[in-house]
């Protein structure tokens, strides 16, 4: 059976160990640049090992005639100027494809920093860009700079990764990010954007549709390096980099896509090891120890990161915030105003029982005011309940006063109660409470009688 040796070792390292195509279109080109320059092709190199592996001499003879062509094609890059973390990246390619053939050629690299640094892009400049972006170009660079996404990660990214969030308006806007969209699928994770990116992404859809849930956000475009190439054409034609520092040919640009992400990281490590889990960074073992609580994670993204990840100073989170307190504001006063006019219901109910409370005195009041003041009101009410018993003196509905008859006062009453014909105790007392009143309530009626009543 033949196979392509190309094939097996990619299936065996790019995706099973990091799962990135990106991966796989690099080692890919590293190896035919090489077999190109050595004049050979991997299947040849796969059939001349096998043809001297079980040959001790041979077997050594190909291996030193193997290091040699490798030490040349490493001279070759660095005079084509390829810069040393680029030609390291030639290298590892290489000796990973030794390795899976089990090929013992071992190629000897050395650690490689990168030569060309990019300068940190300010937000002027970002604004910028923006200001002169299309608006699918300018959601992309927003949701970059606010999220801290790859931009091939982004190019993944379906609409139904930020649907509940965004629909709803919620800031900041929660965004999942699947393993299988994430570098080389080592974790799923999540992140935020802020109000601008939430912003510039309603511009974009207004002009491309709401996609389905099972879509990607950015269509229009194959691959991220489309928006690599807009950025660098905003950069030159902005003159963001001056001529003199422009770099030549295959160098990269001080400017480039990956600032902006760089810009994310800057800006949102104020909110500590929790920016790197956004930006998708394994943490190694600390992975075991950060907590997945999206709400916990929503609350330190919008104090501590979105505050400086904020590109226009007016947004539409502040707006947001002033909405809801007024909201608040309102649903307080509402609810005082409620207590209010229950309060207010309660006390015309009180002053209604007292009006009514005040309509049955009002005989009492009107017999009170015939005095000439206090002190003659006293002095009757005193002559008439000087007595050594007491018996009560009660009206059609309650009782007025109560007052004190001597004994003889109440024989008198007995005998009268039984001259009428009543014998029973508790009827003759009632009958003598009768009396009494009906007679006090007669003097009253003289003395009314007599004397108008003061106004």
């Amino acid at each position: 059976m033949n196979l392509d040796p190309v094939e097996i070792w990619l299936s065996k390292v790019a995706k099973r160990y990091s799962g990135s195509n990106s991966t796989a279109t690099h080692y890919r080109r590293y190896l035919e640049r090489f077999c190109k320059f050595i004049g050979s092709t991997p299947e040849q190199l796969v059939k001349d090992w096998k043809n001297v592996k079980y040959d001790l001499r041979k077997r050594e003879e190909y291996t030193d005639e193997m290091l040699e062509k490798v030490d040349l094609f490493e001279n070759h890059l660095g005079k084509k100027d390829y810069c040393k973390y680029s030609i390291v990246g030639y290298l590892t390619g290489i000796q990973s494809f030794f390795k899976y053939m089990r090929i013992p050629v071992k190629i000897e690299t050395f650690k490689a920093y990168p030569a060309y640094h990019n300068r940190d892009i300010t937000k002027e400049e970002i604004k910028r860009i923006l200001n002169n972006s299309t608006p699918r170009d300018k959601a992309f660079y927003l949701m970059m700079v606010q999220s801290g996404l790859r931009p091939m990660t982004l190019m993944k990214l379906t609409y139904a990764q930020i649907k509940k969030d965004f629909e709803a308006n919620r800031f900041p806007c929660h965004i999942d990010v699947p393993r299988n969209m994430t570098k080389g699928e080592y974790v799923e994770h999540f992140t935020f954007m802020g109000p601008d990116a939430v912003k510039a992404l309603k511009g974009y859809f207004r002009e491309r549709g709401i996609p389905r849930d099972n879509e990607t956000i950015f269509t229009g475009v194959k691959t991220a390096s489309a928006f690599s190439m807009r950025f660098g054409y905003y950069v030159r034609s902005l003159r963001l980099i001056k001529p003199e520092n422009m770099r030549e040919g295959r160098k990269p640009q001080q400017l480039r896509l990956y600032c902006l992400r760089k810009y994310f990281k800057k800006m949102a490590s104020s909110a500590g090891e929790l920016h790197k889990f956004w930006m998708g960074h394994s943490l190694g073992v600390e992975d075991h120890y950060v907590t997945h609580d999206v709400e916990h994670h929503r609350k330190e993204y919008e104090e501590k990161a979105m505050p400086n990840l904020r590109i226009y100073e007016t947004d539409l989170f502040e707006q947001d915030k002033t909405i809801q307190k007024q909201a608040e504001e309102l649903e307080e006063l509402r609810r005082e105003l409620e207590k209010t006019r229950e309060e207010i219901k309660k006390k015309a109910n009180e002053v209604g029982t007292l009006q009514q409370d005040m309509q049955k005195l009002k005989p009492l009041i009107d017999f009170a005011k015939t005095f000439e003041d206090a002190e003659a009101l006293r002095n009757f009410l005193y002559a008439v309940t000087q007595a050594p018993k007491l018996i009560t003196i009660s009206g059609p509905e309650k009782t007025y006063f109560q007052m004190d008859v001597d004994e003889d006062m109440r024989k008198a009453l007995k005998e009268l109660a039984k001259a009428h014909g009543i014998t029973d105790p508790k009827q003759q007392k009632s009958f003598a409470e009768e009396y009494v009143r009906d007679s006090i309530l007669e003097r009253m009626e003289e003395h009314r009688k007599k004397k108008k009543p003061k106004t």
